[in-house]
């Protein structure tokens, strides 16, 4: 990460932030969740679908795995009316090695869920950006009918003070 670029959980959590049917589900620590949410609130504050499981000193020794499988347990019961969780993960579980693509597939539950790998020091707030866009590939599927004079438009959300 370059000085003043941001870092990639930022990226993420701003492109996939837009997404009205789905929560975002930061596993990492508290600060990245606070840091993230001064996008969230720029834009309508009274719908921030975004939480953190908050890994702690303890996790980073055991693994924060169990705190992530208690987070998704949680995200289910209390944003039950979300159709998917994007789980993104930053720095700190990508470096105790934590296991969140096999945790995403043995949880049973009515959401989607989806990982989106961005830890910061990984990159900038641009490749978080496209890490996000390239976890949501899977979810997208042809249009069941065309409609004319139609714009797709990536990576704006109701925090862009452009849009």
């Amino acid at each position: 990460m370059k000085p003043l670029s941001s870092c990639a959980l930022f990226g993420a959590v701003r492109a996939l932030g837009g997404i009205k049917d789905a929560l975002i589900l930061q596993h990492s620590v508290v600060g990245c969740q606070w840091g993230s949410l001064t996008f969230r609130y720029a834009g309508k504050p009274y719908d921030v679908r975004q939480a953190s499981d908050v890994i702690y000193d303890e996790d980073v020794v055991n693994g924060g795995e169990k705190v992530l499988r208690k987070a998704l347990q949680e995200a289910e019961r209390i944003f039950a009316h979300c159709g998917a969780v994007f789980v993104v993960s930053g720095c700190v579980p990508n470096m105790i090695g934590d296991d969140v693509d096999g945790i995403l597939t043995t949880t049973e539950g009515s959401q989607k869920l989806l990982h989106v790998k961005a830890p910061g020091y990984a990159g900038n707030i641009d490749s978080g950006a496209e890490a996000a866009y390239l976890a949501l590939l899977p979810l997208l599927r042809a249009a069941e009918k065309k409609q004319a004079a139609t714009i797709n438009i990536l990576g704006i959300m109701n925090d862009d003070p452009y849009a």
